[in-house]
């Protein structure tokens, strides 16, 4: 399918100056082709449908809602598993759910599928070259049939730009002052009295819808399937926090399993107030656990930023099983999404794709990537060859090579293929 414009009407410019954080606004017929089509999004749907039942308990965001209430439902009677087509689907749960709403709902829907992954990331590129990248940028799909949204009348704590893929929906919004002064609508499908203050839009397959994040809105359907999608865009602090800390957690729990669980501490006499003893064995070590954290949190945080920066806070693409890359293999990098690398003390710290990768700091491994990232393809084993004859590769060096490209074709970075003309050999 063709890409899809790339900016709103006004440009981004425009519209992060008059719009952005500060009011709503409405694109009719914008969008045309737009980021997806309904059967892409419909196999998206049915890719994560199926991850979910050939491996239980995997942690697919996949949500169903029923009822008036939207109450979440276990979604395994109702995913789309052996459904032909979107409309087939729909009319199955018609059928499973006489007279009731439904939502499907998936998050990071671009992480299951490499080529709507880089048109989500071309979209928001000179958005974020405005904004700046936030911490997470989520694609969600939503598929449903239903009245006034189960949801009511509620605010988000992101942005959100919002497109339909098949059918209509009404959305009503309203600024914060009229909330406050009508706190009784708030997560409530009942609303008539502040209805004639808000602003109706009708968003249509072509349009775009952008809300601010905080902005209260309701949705209304007709009561037909309706597939929409938004782009959920976060920036708040706490969520960088909580990153650190889980990522704190992850880098010194290992060294806290070694120390002792004591519940006591020795008792020392009193003398004079003045206490000389060492500190107790246990908390001794668990001082030291946390004696090198600045330098383990430098390369955490070094890792998260560089994944941002490749991924503009999109989820990464499901990484792919691959084999191991051979001599005989030629590969093609990403110019316009390039490897990117930042040296710390003895480590490269790598991203591609939104995956991190952390190698020996090497000018030979940098001399590779730069390569890679001409987008020209290469033969491996002559790729090679060269920073053999030039870094003066070891046959360990060559073999941590190999590991490097293999695990960059996994995330999608690279791409197999045979010898064209402007390969390199």
């Amino acid at each position: 399918m063709s890409t899809m414009t790339s900016a709103p009407p006004i440009g981004w410019k425009n519209f992060i100056a008059r719009y952005w954080r500060k009011a709503p606004v409405h694109f009719p017929a914008a969008f045309r082709p737009g980021l997806l089509s309904p059967d892409e999004g419909f196999e998206i749907f049915a890719t994560a449908s199926r991850a979910t039942a050939e491996k239980p308990g995997s942690r697919v965001p996949l949500h169903f809602f029923t009822g008036k209430g939207f109450k979440e439902s276990d979604p395994r009677p109702f995913l789309p598993l052996a459904d032909k087509s979107l409309e087939a689907y729909t009319q199955r749960l018609a059928t499973q759910l006489p007279g009731q709403n439904f939502v499907l709902a998936l998050n990071h829907a671009e992480a299951w599928n490499d080529s709507l992954w880089l048109r989500c990331r071309t979209f928001l590129q000179e958005l974020y070259e405005g904004v700046g990248i936030p911490e997470n940028t989520d694609l969600v799909f939503w598929l449903s049939r239903a009245g006034v949204s189960g949801f009511g009348v509620h605010n988000d704590p992101f942005d959100h730009l919002i497109f339909v893929l098949t059918g209509r929906k009404r959305f009503l919004l309203w600024p914060t002052d009229i909330i406050r002064a009508h706190p009784e609508v708030v997560n409530d499908t009942t609303y008539l009295g502040i209805r004639d203050q808000s602003l109706i839009v009708d968003l249509e397959p072509g349009d775009m819808l952008y809300i601010p994040q905080g902005y209260y809105h309701v949705v209304e359907g007709d009561n037909q399937p309706c597939f929409q999608f938004s782009l959920a865009i976060t920036s708040e602090r706490m969520l960088w926090l909580d990153w650190f800390r889980g990522s704190m957690w992850r880098a010194q729990e290992p060294q806290l399993r070694e120390v002792p669980a004591s519940m006591t501490i020795p008792l020392i006499p009193p003398q004079g107030g003045e206490v000389t003893a060492p500190l107790p064995e246990h908390l001794e070590q668990l001082t030291h656990a946390f004696s090198g954290i600045g330098s383990s949190m430098r390369l955490q945080v070094a890792r998260g930023w560089l994944a941002r920066l490749t991924s503009l806070g999109l989820g990464p693409p499901q990484e792919r099983d691959t084999r191991a890359i051979t001599d005989d293999d030629t590969l093609q990098g990403d110019s316009d999404n390039p490897i990117l690398l930042y040296a710390l003390g003895d480590s490269l710290v790598g991203a591609a794709r939104g995956h991190s990768f952390v190698t020996r700091a090497s000018e030979g491994v940098q001399a590779l990537v730069e390569r890679l990232n001409s987008g020209q393809r290469w033969r491996v084993g002559a790729l090679l060859d060269e920073q053999t004859a030039t870094w003066h590769w070891s046959a360990s060096d060559r073999a941590e090579a190999h590991q490097l490209l293999t695990q960059l074709h996994r995330v999608r970075a690279l791409e197999l293929g045979s010898l064209l003309p402007g390969a390199v050999d």
